[in-house]
């Protein structure tokens, strides 16, 4: 059973610790500059759903996400009061005047209103309550209208983790379990989506990140001439930075991995094996007293069907050769030759067990997971290779679309019990080193590099 037990315990032993969480969480999201870093929304849902697994009731949960936010928009109002036009002369704002003025066109279309409406819609959330104070909005106004809102706020925003806590607090001991591991897992993932949607925008060409990597490699010789090296063709400014530090991210990450496999670590070994039992638990357990799960799980495999993904290359190389882009065909093929070679070179370097016994030979072998590295190189370069026609401003919609398999393609292949979760993960930064490094190399050789819709990567 996954050792969670000991957090719930801890806070229910000191539940003003929770309560202190969920008001600085409320009150972070509803300041200026800082609510736009915070993920809020889910965040409040996380800790809503572990207050309701009985450590909070739930007036003191409402209570705590209320005096927050009306905190935390008090604060920003009396701030934009304080500064008024002068506050957008200072940083961020001074790189960013669009926050400020975004805001003020809101506020000035909807009035006192704006500050109700505003808590409910995300990226001017954190603003309304600021612009109204630069805007001289009346004191006594502005905290009726506060109050009012926070009132309305809280009850939407933690309310339904509140009652998904309280009603896996209610079922047995293993739904409980499982539930708040597809919670936790969730939060994670959303998490994780979030911080690299914001790095990628930092990384992309005008990002701020870009720039100040852009400043330092001018007066550095071997810095100076890869940048200039892989440049667009077309292009004096862009450079491939995000695929660079994918690349680099996850080879410093795989390289730890390795070395923990290889050495048996025991804290990775315990987490295998505490997964690997709650995924049979949900085998045999709760979800279906049938196959129909199995049978889903074998089907949802077969995307990872090394097979397939020679298929789409084969069909991706008749499409090369049509339209006369041979650099699309020679980097995929590239990046699978790659991928293979790693997964065969590392099964029989670590020879890991598998969980069940299969057949002998480098097949038996458990790390990496072969199906999720196909996956990733069919699903994930593929994606990328589709938004080099698009705009930059969708590319993170075809890459959550290109995820979802590759997801299911995962954890199908820890329901059928052949890999280890540490395997999964392996394949996960195999994979995606493969096309990070091939999206690098794409970037500088492509014949279509100059027709793209986009420049940014």
């Amino acid at each position: 059973m996954p050792d969670v037990q000991p957090i719930f315990d801890w806070l229910q032993a000191n539940p003003g610790w929770t309560g202190w969480l969920i008001f600085f969480i409320a009150l972070s999201e509803s300041l200026a500059v800082i609510g736009i870093l915070v993920p809020g929304v889910v965040l409040l849902f996380g800790i809503a759903a572990i207050a309701g697994s009985g450590i909070l009731d739930v007036w003191t949960t409402l209570g705590a996400a209320f005096f927050g936010a009306v905190l935390g928009d008090g604060l920003s109002f009396f701030l934009g009061r304080y500064f008024h036009q002068h506050i957008k002369d200072f940083w961020p704002f001074r790189s960013h005047p669009q926050w400020i003025e975004n805001g003020e066109r809101f506020f000035q279309r909807h009035g006192g209103k704006s500050i109700v409406l505003g808590r409910f819609i995300g990226p001017i959330r954190p603003f309304i309550p600021m612009v109204a104070g630069m805007l001289d909005m009346p004191t006594n106004r502005f905290i009726f209208t506060n109050i009012i809102s926070a009132i309305g706020w809280a009850p939407a925003y933690l309310l339904p983790g509140y009652y998904l806590g309280s009603s896996i607090q209610a079922g047995d001991e293993i739904t409980r379990t499982i539930m708040l591991w597809i919670l936790f897992g969730t939060l994670i993932g959303w998490a994780v989506f979030w911080f690299f949607r914001r790095v990628s925008h930092q990384l992309s060409y005008g990002g701020n990140l870009y720039k100040q990597v852009e400043l330092w490699v001018q007066n550095g010789g071997v810095r100076q001439f890869i940048w200039k090296r892989y440049q667009q063709p077309n292009s004096e400014n862009w450079f491939p930075l995000g695929a660079l530090g994918l690349l680099a991210l996850c080879g410093i990450l795989l390289t730890i991995l390795i070395a923990a496999v290889s050495l048996e670590l025991p804290e990775l070994f315990r987490l295998d094996l505490q997964l690997r039992q709650l995924s049979q638990e949900l085998r045999t357990g709760i979800v279906t007293k049938t196959s129909d799960a199995e049978l889903f799980f074998e089907y949802v495999t077969t995307l990872g069907d090394p097979r397939l993904a020679l298929a789409a290359l084969t069909m991706l190389t008749v499409i090369s050769l049509v339209i006369r882009n041979y650099w699309i065909a020679i980097h995929a093929w590239a990046a699978a030759l790659i991928a293979a070679l790693a997964v065969f070179g590392l099964k029989g370097l670590i020879q890991a067990p598998r969980p069940s016994a299969l057949s002998v030979g480098v097949d038996s072998y458990s790390f990496p997971s072969g199906h999720t590295v196909s996956a990733i190189i069919l699903f994930g370069f593929g994606s990328y290779l589709i938004n080099q026609y698009i705009e930059q401003r969708h590319h993170w919609k075809t890459y959550l679309a290109a995820a979802v398999p590759i997801l299911m393609v995962a954890i199908s292949r820890l329901y059928l019990d052949v890999h280890w979760f540490s395997d999964v993960m392996g394949s996960s930064l195999v994979g995606l080193f493969c096309c990070a490094l091939s999206a690098f190399s794409f970037h500088r050789f492509s014949d279509n590099a100059n027709t793209r819709v986009s420049r940014k990567v």
